[in-house]
């Protein structure tokens, strides 16, 4: 899995994914071959993840990106290579900015601490 981003501007856009998953995550469950993260579906989180995800398309193109509305959340189903790849940065991003959230002892999927 290549990305286009040179150091600094991989720097900035995992501190936008950081910046998104601290105002809006709410959950994270990670999948064979991806991971799925629901936001809270406000019309500011639903501008900054499309304008997010068109970026990643433009430097990851062979990272499957979909975003789909549900109700008051917003789902983004993240795919990307085999086993031992690393996630991109928006797998790594949600997982450092939210200490409010810590992985359940089931398959790995985080438990929302935040109610």
């Amino acid at each position: 899995m290549a990305c286009s981003l040179d150091d600094e501007q991989l720097a900035a856009r995992r501190a936008e994914w950081q910046s998104l998953a601290t105002r809006g995550l709410v959950q994270k469950i990670d999948e064979e071959g991806g991971f799925t993260a629901t936001y809270r579906g406000d019309d500011e989180t639903a501008r900054v993840l499309a304008s997010l995800v068109q970026a990643e398309l433009e430097c990851c193109p062979d990272i499957g990106w979909n975003l789909e509305r549900d109700g008051e959340l917003i789902r983004l189903r993240v795919r990307y290579g085999g086993p031992g790849e690393a996630a991109p940065r928006a797998e790594r991003a949600d997982q450092d900015a939210a200490p409010r959230r810590r992985r359940s002892a089931v398959g790995g999927a985080p438990t929302d601490l935040s109610e």
